[in-house]
C-alpha cells in the first residue's frame, strides 16, 4: 500500500490516497508521452515536461487559500483541483488575482463561472445538469411534490437552486428545501425532520458519501424510508455513487437503519 504526502508533509487521508495516486499516474504518464490512460499524451510537445507538488487540501476552504496565496512565490503555473466546490471557488480568486489558472475535474457547483472567476475551467458539466435530469425523471415518473435537502455549501446551494429553478418550469412543486451542516449530526435530524413534516415521500438528498449514513439513519428514525418512500441522491461521481450505496449497506448491516430500504437512486455524471 502507497501512503502519500502532501506538499506540507503530511500523510494524506485513506480517501485522498485514491485521488492523489491517480494525479501521480497522469502525470507520470504525461511525461512518458504514455497513451494507455492518456490518448493525447503521445501528441505532447516533446520538448514539454512537467513538474508538480500534491497539496491536500483537506476539503477545507481556509487551507486551500492558505495554499493558494503562495503558489506564484512557489512557481506554481496551473492549479488542478481541488475537488470539492466550496475549496475551489476560494483558491480560484485568490490564484486569479495572480493569474494562475484552476483546472478542476470535480468541482461541479453551478456559481463556479468564469464571469466570477476569469481564469477557472473544469472538465465537468455544472450541477444544473443533474437538476435537470431529476426534475425531468419527476415528470416522467408522477413525482409533482418533492423534498429537498442539502448540505450547506456552494455545490448544496447552488445545486439546490438549480433544482427549484427547474422545477418552477416543469409545474414540479418543492414542497420544502432544508440544508444542513456537513459533520453536524443536530442540523442533519432537523433537516430530516422538516422532510417528515411536509409529509412528501419522494426526497433528493444533496449530500458527500460520508454524510449519507446519518442522513439515512435519521430518516429512519423519522419513518420516512421503505415502502412508499424515494431517495434519490445527487452524486457528481461515479465513485461517489458507489460509496453512497456501500454507507447505505453498512448502514443497514450495523443497526437495521435501513432494514425497510430496498436500493437508492443515484444521479451521476459519466464520460462517453
Amino acid at each position: 500500500m502507497v501512503r502519500l504526502r502532501g506538499s506540507d508533509g503530511e500523510r494524506l487521508g485513506p480517501d485522498r490516497d485514491k485521488v492523489g495516486a491517480a494525479a501521480l499516474m497522469a502525470m507520470k504518464h504525461a511525461r512518458e508521452r504514455n497513451t494507455v490512460l492518456i490518448p493525447d499524451a503521445g501528441s505532447l510537445h516533446p520538448d514539454l515536461d512537467f513538474e508538480f507538488e500534491l497539496v491536500d487540501t483537506r476539503s477545507e476552504p481556509l487551507t486551500g487559500v492558505e495554499h493558494a496565496v503562495t503558489f506564484n512565490e512557489r512557481g506554481i503555473d496551473i492549479v488542478v483541483g481541488a475537488a470539492r466546490s466550496a475549496v475551489t471557488g476560494p483558491v480560484a480568486l485568490v490564484s486569479g488575482l495572480k493569474n494562475t489558472p484552476v483546472l478542476s475535474y470535480s468541482s461541479t457547483a453551478a456559481a463556479l463561472t468564469t464571469s466570477t472567476y476569469p481564469l477557472f475551467s473544469r472538465v465537468i458539466p455544472n450541477d444544473s445538469l443533474l437538476a435537470l435530469a431529476f426534475v425531468r425523471t419527476c415528470v416522467e415518473v408522477g413525482w409533482r411534490n418533492v423534498a429537498l435537502i442539502f448540505i450547506d455549501d456552494s455545490y448544496g446551494q447552488g445545486y439546490a437552486q438549480s433544482i427549484q429553478n427547474h422545477a418552477a418550469k416543469y409545474n414540479v412543486d418543492v414542497v420544502v428545501a432544508q440544508s444542513f451542516s456537513q459533520g453536524n449530526q443536530q442540523s442533519v435530524n432537523d433537516a430530516i425532520r422538516e422532510v417528515r413534516e411536509a409529509g412528501t415521500h419522494v426526497t433528493f438528498c444533496i449530500a458527500f458519501a460520508t454524510e449519507i449514513e446519518s442522513i439515512a439513519t435519521a430518516a429512519t428514525r423519522e419513518g420516512i424510508v421503505g415502502r412508499g418512500y424515494t431517495w434519490i441522491t445527487g452524486c457528481c461521481s461515479p465513485l461517489s455513487s458507489a460509496l453512497c450505496c456501500l454507507a447505505l449497506q453498512h448502514t443497514r448491516r450495523r443497526a437495521g437503519a435501513l432494514g425497510r430500504c430496498r436500493g437508492v437512486i443515484c444521479f451521476s455524471l459519466h464520460a462517453r
